[in-house]
């Protein structure tokens, strides 16, 4: 059966004996998304940088914690892949939008980076694989999820031609915590 408490502001004590906020897990939720790659410079993220029927497959799931939220994200492209209007492979930045929850007025300084992983396979599966970062902007309005070069120590924007192709896969994870 569930678990219910009859009043609000209720949670699980962890590793105390009484009841101390900080020990309390009082807050649990989990969905998914379905992430398109896009750029601030495309109607602040309201167009698409690729067409929609380009993606093989794509798909994230988010959890959070209490005030921590982690992300992961998996999306395949067709082997014929194409952008869409107002895009090219000189677009810049390259990003992810729709963050299924934003930082928050707490945490919001211009900018804001909070890095992560992201995993490109050239070519699918069989192909050669290189690390960059992926790192939350909360610069912009929306807030997105920024590809951006490794070499560069994670500070320099990707363009669309650095790493879309056929048949490229991106698998990308990390986690933030939100304003309390």
């Amino acid at each position: 059966g569930d678990l219910l408490f009859g009043t609000a502001g209720k949670g699980i004590v962890l590793g105390d004996t009484s009841n101390v906020a900080a020990h309390t897990l009082d807050f649990y939720e989990e969905g998914s998304w379905t992430p398109g790659l896009s750029s601030t410079v495309l109607n602040s993220m309201g167009h698409n940088l690729i067409t929609t029927g380009s993606y093989a497959y794509r798909v994230a799931r988010w959890v959070k914690i209490g005030p921590m939220v982690v992300i992961s994200i998996h999306m395949q492209l067709t082997s014929n892949f194409a952008y869409d209007t107002g895009a090219s492979s000189s677009t810049s930045p390259v990003g992810i939008g729709g963050l299924p929850q934003a930082l928050g007025p707490g945490v919001n300084t211009n900018p804001r980076f909070i890095p992560g992983s992201f995993i490109w396979k050239e070519g699918g599966s069989s192909g050669t694989t290189k690390t960059f970062h992926a790192r939350i902007s909360s610069f912009f309005n929306p807030q997105f999820i920024e590809l951006c070069d490794e070499d560069s120590g994670g500070v320099s924007s990707l363009t669309a031609g650095d790493f879309i192709e056929d048949s490229a896969q991106f698998h990308i994870s990390f986690a933030y915590v939100l304003a309390s």
